[in-house]
């Protein structure tokens, strides 16, 4: 039953994507719209679903957690199922695994790496830094931006990304990640809200 009740959530997460989308040529509005309301928000407090495949897994995973972000560049991820937390506060990045702070090169540089993605697609440097290639869909209530890195080293573990933002409001919906060996990362962001006073603490503490 278990299986069932997952799978069902996962496919209506996915539905979104599933969804009839035309594809742009000229871009130009897009990058515009996106670029302008990016460039309003100061701070975003949300939820998030997060959905893993894998051909090595019998069934989806699921994961839930919170996102925090305050411009430029303090972020606040942390998924509740497994018990990471990134805290990103400027250059000063710390991972935290069921408690416990990982203190690797080896974390420091990828949560380094995580950071500068996230604010990139935040802050709309994303759309003219040409670390991807980026089609453009668009239907009545979302906009599909499918990016395929360029980046080699980027590459060999993602194949590409599927970005939809709200029409209206030009927030981040959902973001998938399809893995090079056949994988899906999916997350589902909700309860969003902007330009609300967060704690400086939440960016810097557990």
């Amino acid at each position: 039953m278990r299986s069932i009740l997952l799978l069902t959530t996962l496919l209506l997460s996915f539905s979104i994507f599933s969804q009839s989308f035309t594809k742009v040529n000229q871009s130009e509005n897009i990058q515009f719209f996106l670029k302008e309301k990016q460039e309003e928000i100061k701070t975003i407090q949300a939820n998030f679903q997060e959905f893993t495949t894998n051909p090595m897994l019998k069934e989806p995973q699921k994961g839930t957690g919170t996102f925090l972000f305050a411009a430029p560049n303090k972020i606040r991820w942390e998924n509740k199922s497994s018990e990471i937390v990134m805290l990103m506060n400027g250059k000063i990045v710390k991972l935290y695994e069921k408690g416990r702070e990982n203190k690797s090169a080896t974390a420091q540089k990828v949560t380094s790496h995580i950071q500068g993605m996230i604010v990139g697609m935040i802050n709309g440097d994303f759309l003219s830094n040409g670390e991807y290639s980026i089609e453009y869909f668009q239907n009545a209530n979302n906009y599909k931006l499918l990016l395929t890195p360029k980046n080699t080293r980027m590459s060999k573990e993602i194949k590409q990304m599927n970005l939809i933002f709200n029409r209206n409001t030009g927030l981040l919906n959902q973001l998938e990640m399809v893995q090079k060996g056949g994988g899906t990362v999916l997350y589902q962001f909700e309860e969003m809200k902007t330009n609300k006073a967060i704690n400086h603490s939440k960016f810097t503490q557990l």
